[in-house]
């Protein structure tokens, strides 16, 4: 019983986001984006590398992206940390 209790318990943990990985191994750029969050940009470099990017910004209950142009960030654009 106490088995059964524990192996839910940490389903339960990982199914609220302790077991994310924001971290995903990405491949070359293809597609970049230029992402805003209504402070700073963030260049993403592929759809993979935004999606990591996202994850940690949920993680660290950062903003969301409210804007995303296709291609790199102008120069004299304020990046993201």
């Amino acid at each position: 019983m106490k088995i059964y209790i524990n192996v839910l318990l940490g389903l339960i943990l990982v199914g609220f986001g302790w077991g994310q990985n924001c971290n995903r191994p990405c491949g070359p750029c293809i597609l970049p984006t230029c992402n805003y969050d209504g402070k700073c940009y963030y260049e993403g470099t592929s759809a993979c590398g935004l999606e990591n990017e996202k994850c940690r910004r949920r993680m660290n209950s950062l903003p969301p992206f409210i804007r995303s142009d296709a291609g790199f960030c102008e120069d004299g654009v304020n990046l993201c940390n």
